[in-house]
Order: structure tokens, then C-alpha cells, then sequence
């Protein structure tokens, strides 16, 4: 109403109308199904979606008034219409790129709300899946297995649907009129499908590739991702090489190092025998004056500071030996007789670098800070004493080792004609295949046998000049397979021509005959090993009988003037005579022990008891010397008595070695390793696959931690078990096999476990651990199956030589004849026979003596 002083107009009714506008808004995110992700709401009045592509979105409005119409109006132009009831909406889109909406309403009056408010969608990327080869890990050469032990870990955000690997052969010798490069696949089954996270191992037997020498392997993991709505995502991993590497790469390889390690002894050697004459120089001043000034205490802890860098040296050399090993185990180019006889090598490195040495130095500097000059006299002389032991130990290796490659070589040296023999019988078969005109295709592969051919004639060249280096050794009988590889080479120059000429037949005729003469070759150095072996294990055995024999005699000697002794009293004038029988059976004790110590330098089978028992008669004969010389007669033949003790246990400990030599392992002590071997690959593998499935874990809980310390203690109890093993069968080294290692590879892998730090280098420990499990079975049954075959076992006469009869045998003289029968059936020389049938009386009586 309208007034103006006293006059007003109508009344009118002014009504307002609200615009409509959304009171209510409520987003539901349904996740596209391969996501695995359950729907959720997002909070009220929040429009704003960040979600995967694909997501459906659906929106439930609430009005202030009943709607005529809504419709939802995109940035990109789209307009997508709501379902309106009443004063309510709803509606539903997917969600497929970055945009930006609006909410558009019209009542039923034909208002529109005004100035809607603007909501922001975001697409979120599925990530690309994610694939690595943590196993090897790098490029590596293969086996002569053909085997490669993969480990494929794979990752992605919402799952993966597929992986495969996938390789490549590059050929190192082209076959002619085929040049394949071609990719090819090998599809893998996921454990479960869709899994988020896949840790994969494979073992890949390549062997149906048909790989030659010096080819390679370029091959990749690929995985999948299961992202139905955008597409399947690729991811490849790091593309590596496996190589098949030749035989002479190998053997080129670990001769170099193995030549290296040996000079090395040498300076070692040359080393510590300087120390030994500076250690000999002081001790001798230290018998004048005991008291020692600062400079020579400086010179001692010099000494001692160089002893300790020169062991450090030493456990290098050996952990590139078995390095060497296990690359010539890897390629074959090893007998499983030399294989074993590296393996004692190995320990006696380990009796090299004994605890007593490190405990001399250690008290030596103990000694240092004493004000007693005694005490650090007798330090000095503990010193010594362990120096010059340290110092005939790494003779006695370097000359074994030296003689050891030798026995290697020529075991390569058959394993390398074999493998030309095989190579050219392949070539002569394509030559017959193919038409003159293609010859020169097959020129670089003919090439290649010739180049590996003169690498051989080196090899055999270096076979007979390091037999030359002794003398009990023939370099004479390498001059026939040095004449045969001539005829080889000169037949390989002849195709070669044939070939390049394009004559057929003069080609195939050379090439054939060069294949005969390569096996005819490979057969001689197996016979030329063997016989070497054989002869060497003779020259042991008769050595070793002859030792028993004398040392057999000398105790007799020293029973019957050790009753002599006991018998006279202090006035006695025959204890000067018997002083001087003392004294020549003293020298004569000392030629034995020369003798068994030039025997060392050639064999395994004199053992450090053995020097000790010597050691102890030595010592006793020493006493009673003396003893003798002040008229003591009681004390001497007590030291008498005692020398013989000694002088009886240096033969018990000879025959043990005898019967290591003899390597006579019982069928049923076999059958009982196989077994245990069998347990502990079981119990291996699974330690090995619960520790890949704690590896990479990052921050572990507490049952994790939990079990790692009881992977840590089954990985400590699986050791001792080793070692119970080895005390049990220690001396049977054809049994124990590639085992000596497997020890300190355990002690790392308990380590990183019990430090909570497993890395690929664990792992690869753990699987190394497995394939020496596996690979002793293997071997030991292939081995008895052998044995098997024999009427007899593996041996001859001169290997069991007396040495090796059980001591029961000992008490039944009719079982000797029987043994001295067999003897002179295998057809030894008479005087050997004579040699063992004195061996056996004499310990007969001796054993007789004992058991009295």
C-alpha cells in the first residue's frame, strides 16, 4: 500500500520466490571391478572427485523446493540430465578425463538457481606395473648344464594378469642361410591371479635352445597389469645375458689365476723364510742375553705384524682356488678324482692357518709388556717354532697344488679334444649336406676348430713342461700326444685349403680324419691321466709300506734296548754302548721322518698325526739319550718305553692314511650319507624359499623378525649337521665331494639372518648351498652305480696296499695269505710281494705285542 498524507491506495501482497538450490549433495565412487577396491561416499556437499578412470560416480541430491528439471553441465560441453523426484535428484556418470561441473536445477516455476557452484574431477593414473630379475641380476656365463636359476619379482598397484620372459639367441657362428632373430616367449603362470605383488623363481633349462659355444642369451621378464578399462599395461624388466662360454675361455681363464696363486705362494714362501731367519737371529741372541731392548722388540712386533698380513694373503689364495674350482666344476673340465683332491687342497690351507699360530703371536705380544725375560723367551721360541711349521705347510701346498694342475690339465685337455672331436664331426656332417659352392659358409666355423685346436697344443705343451718340473714324473710321455696334435693341426690346414678351393671331397676327407685322431687323442690323456694316477698312488703305497716297515723295526729295537736299560744299574759300563745305539736309532728315526716329509710334498696321505707321533718318538728318543748320558738308566728306558709308543702309533696312523688312499668306503656307509644328503637338501630348500619370502621386506614386524631368528637357527642347525657329517665320513673324500665349502657359506647366511640384512648375495649363498647338496647326491650315485658294474671294486692291489686291512684282519693270519694271493694275481713285481709279506709279519707280531 501506497499513502500520501491522508489518502493511501489499494493493498497489495508481495510474495518472494526462492531460486532452487542444492541443500544436499552426496558423491558414491563405484571403482572399475579390476581395482578390487570396495565403493565408498565421499562427505556430504563435497563434489569434488579424485578417483581412477572408469569410476562411475553417482549423485544424490537434496533440494530447498520441488524440481522441474537438473542436469549436470561439463567444462568439456557435455550436459548429463538428473532424474528429478520431487524436491530430490539424482545421477550418475564415469569418470574418464580431468573436467570440471556444475549442478543446473529449474523449478517448476521456471527459476534456475544462479551461480552453482564448481566441482573439480581428477583422474587418477593406474600406475605401469613393475618388474626386475634380482636373480642373477647381472650377466652371467652358463653351466654345462644349461640350467639358469631365475628370480622374477613383479609389482603393481591394483594386480597383474600376465608375465613371461622373453629372450633373444645371438649364434657367435652363423649356420649358413639362416640368420634367426627371431624373439621368442615363455609364458610363466602367476601364482595368483590378480596379485598385487609376485615374487617368481623359475629354473630355465636352456638346453632346448641347441646353444654352441660362445653363444649368448639376451632375455627379459614382462609383466602385465589387469587394468580392464584403459588397457593392459606392459612393463619389461633390465635385459641381461646369459653366455655360453667355450670350454678354452674357461680353462684360459683359471689356468691364468691358478699360475698367479702359485707365484704368489712363491712370494709367501720367499717371505716368510726371511722372517724365519730374523726370527732364528734373535732367538739365537736371546740365548746370550735374555733381556731384549726396544729395537728388537720393534723387530718382533714387525715380524709378527707381517706374519699375520702374510696369513690374510694366504686365505685370498685360497678363496680364489675354490673360486677357480667351481668354475672348472662348472664347465666339466674336471675328473671328480682331481675334483676331490682340490678339496683336501683346501684344508690344507685350513691346517696352514692354524689357531696356534695366531695364539703364538698373540702371546708373543703379551710377552712384550712382562718384566720376566723368561717368559719372552720361551714366547720367541713358541713363535719360531709355528713359523717354520707355517713355512714347510706352504712348500707342502704350492709343491701339491703344482702337481695338482697337472692332473687338472690333462683332465681339460681331454674334456677340449672331446669338444673338437664333437665340433668337427658336426662340421663334416653339413660339409655332406651342402653343395661345393657353399663351402666357403662353413669357412669360420672351420676357423674356429682350428684356433681352439692350437689352444689345445698349448695346453699339452704346458702339461709336459710342469712335468718336467719333478722327478719322479716322465714329460717323455706327452711326445706321442704332441706328435698326434700335429697330424690334428696339419689335417684342420688341409680342409681348410679343401674349403677354400671349393673341393668338397678333399674337405671331407681331411675333416674326417682330423675327427678320428681327436678322439684318438682324447682316449690317450685319459689313459696317460690314469696311468700318471696309478703310478703316483704305487710310488705312495710303497713308500708308505717301506716307512711302516722301518718304523715297525725301530720300535722293536727300541722294546728290546729299553729291556736291555731296565736291567743295568747307574755303574753299568754297557750304558755307554747302548748310549750310542740310542743315538744311531735316533738318526735313523730322522731319515724315516725325512723320507715321510718328501712324501708329503707329493701326497695327501701324510697327515699331521703322523708327523706328530714321529714328532713324540723323537722327543722320547731325545729324553732317553740323555738320560743314558747322566747314567739314569730307570728314567731312559721309561723314555724308551715311551718312544715306542710313539713309534706304534706312527704305524696305526700310517695305515689310516693307507686306507684313505685305498678311498674303500662301505656300500652301507654310502647309503647312509645319500640318505642324510637327501634330509638336508630337504630341510635347504625350504630355509632358502622362507628367506626369499622375507627378503626386501624394509621395516619388518615383529613376527617377521620373529621368523628370520628361527630361519637364523634351522640355517645354524643344518651346519651341525654338516660337521657331524664330515667328523663322521672325513676321511672318505670321494663321499664328501664338493661339502668342504657349503660351511662358510652357511656361517655368512646364519649371519646376515641373524643381523636381519638378507641381500640377492644371501640368496645366492643359499642356492649355491642347494646345488652342493644336490650335486653330491647326484654324483655319489652315479659313482656307486659305477662301482656296481665291477666284479671287484675300482682298485688294485697296490692301492690296498697293507695299510688298508681293517685291524681285525690283523688278528687272523689266514686272511693274510689270502690278501698275498690277490696280490700276485694282479702280477707285481716280486720284490714288492716280498716287501708286503715282511710287512704283514712284523705287524703281526707288533700287533700281538699290543695286545699282551
Amino acid at each position: 500500500m501506497l499513502q500520501a498524507g491522508e489518502e493511501s491506495s489499494e493493498m497489495f501482497t508481495i510474495h518472494v520466490e526462492k531460486r532452487p538450490m542444492v541443500r544436499l549433495l552426496q558423491a558414491e565412487l563405484i571403482f572399475p571391478p579390476y581395482s578390487g577396491l570396495e565403493s565408498r561416499y565421499l562427505q556430504d556437499n563435497v563434489g569434488n572427485v579424485t578417483a581412477l578412470k572408469g569410476t562411475r560416480v553417482r549423485l544424490y541430491l537434496k533440494t530447498n523446493k520441488t524440481i522441474k528439471q537438473g542436469w549436470l553441465e561439463f567444462d568439456r560441453g557435455k550436459k548429463l540430465p538428473l532424474k528429478p523426484l520431487g524436491a530430490e535428484l539424482k545421477g550418475q556418470f564415469r569418470l574418464v578425463r580431468d573436467d570440471v561441473y556444475r549442478i543446473r536445477l529449474i523449478d517448476n516455476k521456471g527459476y534456475r538457481n544462479r551461480n552453482p557452484i564448481e566441482y573439480y574431477l581428477n583422474v587418477t593414473a593406474d600406475q605401469k606395473p613393475v618388474v626386475r630379475l634380482p636373480l642373477p641380476g647381472k650377466d652371467v656365463d652358463l653351466g654345462e648344464d644349461l640350467k639358469l636359476a631365475l628370480q622374477i619379482n613383479a609389482e603393481d598397484d591394483f594386480g597383474l594378469s600376465r608375465i613371461r620372459l622373453g629372450y633373444q639367441v645371438q649364434k657367435a657362428v652363423q649356420v649358413p642361410g639362416v640368420k634367426d632373430t627371431t624373439l621368442r616367449f615363455i609364458e610363466l603362470k602367476l601364482p595368483n591371479q590378480n596379485t598385487t605383488q609376485v615374487q617368481l623363481d623359475y629354473l630355465w633349462d636352456l638346453s632346448p635352445l641347441s646353444l654352441m659355444p660362445e653363444d649368448v642369451v639376451r632375455y627379459f621378464a614382462e609383466v602385465w597389469d589387469n587394468d580392464a578399462v584403459s588397457g593392459f599395461k606392459r612393463a619389461r624388466s633390465q635385459v641381461f645375458t646369459a653366455r655360453f662360454p667355450s670350454v678354452y675361455e674357461i680353462y684360459q681363464e683359471v689356468t691364468e689365476a691358478q699360475d698367479e696363486d702359485i707365484e704368489n705362494l712363491k712370494d709367501i714362501f720367499t717371505e716368510s723364510q726371511e722372517l724365519k731367519r730374523k726370527l732364528d737371529e734373535i732367538s739365537r741372541e736371546m740365548q746370550k742375553n735374555p733381556d731384549l731392548d726396544w729395537l728388537k722388540k720393534q723387530d718382533l712386533e714387525e715380524i709378527a705384524q707381517k706374519q699375520e698380513r702374510l696369513q690374510k694373503n694366504l686365505e685370498q689364495i685360497r678363496r680364489e682356488l675354490e673360486q677357480a674350482i667351481e668354475r672348472l666344476e662348472k664347465g666339466e673340465l674336471l675328473s671328480q678324482e682331481t675334483l676331490e683332491k682340490y678339496q683336501q687342497l683346501q684344508q690344507l690351507f685350513q691346517e696352514i692357518m692354524t689357531p696356534e699360530l695366531q695364539q703364538a703371536i698373540e702371546k708373543l705380544r703379551k710377552a712384550f709388556d712382562q718384566v720376566d725375560p723368561e717368559k719372552l723367551k720361551t714366547a720367541v721360541q713358541r713363535f719360531n717354532l709355528s713359523q717354520e711349521n707355517f713355512l714347510k705347510s706352504i712348500e707342502r701346498t704350492t709343491n701339491i697344488l703344482k702337481r695338482l694342475q697337472i692332473e687338472q690339465r690333462l683332465d681339460a685337455a681331454a674334456k677340449l679334444a672331446q669338444n673338437l672331436a664333437e665340433r668337427q664331426k658336426l662340421l663334416n656332417q653339413q660339409l655332406e649336406e651342402i653343395a661345393s659352392q657353399q663351402l666357403k659358409e662353413l669357412l669360420q666355423q672351420q676357423e674356429k676348430i682350428r684356433e681352439d685346436a692350437n689352444t689345445l697344443d698349448q695346453v699339452l705343451k704346458d702339461v709336459k713342461e710342469k712335468m718336467g718340473e719333478f722327478n719322479d714324473l716322465q714329460p717323455a710321455q706327452m711326445d706321442s700326444l704332441l706328435q698326434q696334435m700335429q697330424d690334428i693341426l696339419r689335417e684342420m690346414a688341409q680342409q681348410n685349403q679343401g674349403m677354400a678351393a671349393g673341393n668338397k671331397s678333399t674337405a671331407l676327407k681331411s675333416g674326417q680324419m682330423s675327427q678320428q685322431d681327436l678322439e684318438q687323442l682324447r682316449q690317450m690323456l685319459v689313459n696317460l691321466k690314469k696311468n700318471l694316477v696309478n703310478d703316483q698312488k704305487k710310488q705312495v703305497a710303497e713308500a708308505f709300506a717301506r716307512s711302516a716297515a722301518e718304523l715297525l723295526r725301530l720300535s722293536e729295537e727300541q722294546e728290546q734296548l729299553a729291556q736291555q736299560v731296565g736291567g743295568l744299574s747307574a755303574t753299568s759300563p754297557k750304558l755307554n754302548e747302548l748310549a750310542e745305539k740310542q743315538l744311531n736309532m735316533l738318526n735313523y728315526l730322522g731319515k724315516v721322518s725325512k723320507q715321510l716329509y718328501q712324501l708329503s710334498q707329493k701326497s695327501f696321505v701324510v697327515t699331521p698325526e703322523i708327523g706328530r707321533a714321529i714328532g713324540k718318538s723323537v722327543s722320547h728318543m731325545s729324553s732317553a739319550l740323555n738320560h743314558l748320558t747322566e747314567r739314569n738308566s730307570r728314567a731312559a728306558s721309561n723314555s724308551q718305553r715311551l718312544a715306542m709308543g710313539g713309534l706304534n702309533e706312527a704305524v696305526l696312523q700310517i695305515q689310516n692314511s693307507m686306507q684313505d688312499l685305498a678311498m674303500a668306503a662301505s656300500a652301507a656307509g654310502l647309503e647312509e650319507f645319500l640318505r642324510r644328503l637327501q634330509k638336508m637338501a630337504g630341510q635347504q630348500q625350504g630355509i632358502n624359499q622362507q628367506t626369499i619370502q622375507l627378503m626386501g621386506q624394509g621395516q619388518m614386524t615383529l613376527e617377521q623378525q620373529a621368523a628370520m631368528a628361527r630361519l637364523a637357527a634351522a640355517q645354524q642347525a643344518l651346519r651341525k649337521s654338516l660337521e657331524q657329517l664330515q667328523r663322521e665320513f672325513g676321511k672318505r673324500s670321494e663321499i664328501l665331494g664338493r661339502l668342504d665349502g657349503m660351511g662358510r657359506d652357511m656361517d655368512e647366511v646364519v649371519k646376515d639372518l641373524r643381523n636381519k640384512q638378507v641381500t640377492r648375495k644371501t640368496i645366492e649363498r643359499q642356492q649355491r648351498i642347494l646345488s652342493r647338496l644336490l650335486d653330491a647326491q647326484h654324483s655319489l650315485r652315479q659313482r656307486d652305480r659305477s662301482r656296481r658294474r665291477q666284479a671287484r671294486p675300482g682298485k688294485t692291489y697296490i692301492v690296498r696296499s697293507p695299510d688298508e686291512i681293517p685291524p681285525e684282519i690283523l688278528q687272523q693270519r689266514e686272511r693274510f695269505q689270502e690278501d698275498l694271493l690277490r696280490a700276485q694275481k694282479e702280477g707285481y713285481a716280486e720284490d714288492y710281494l716280498e716287501l708286503i709279506r715282511r710287512y704283514f709279519e712284523a705287524l703281526s707280531r707288533k700287533m700281538e705285542n699290543l695286545e699282551k
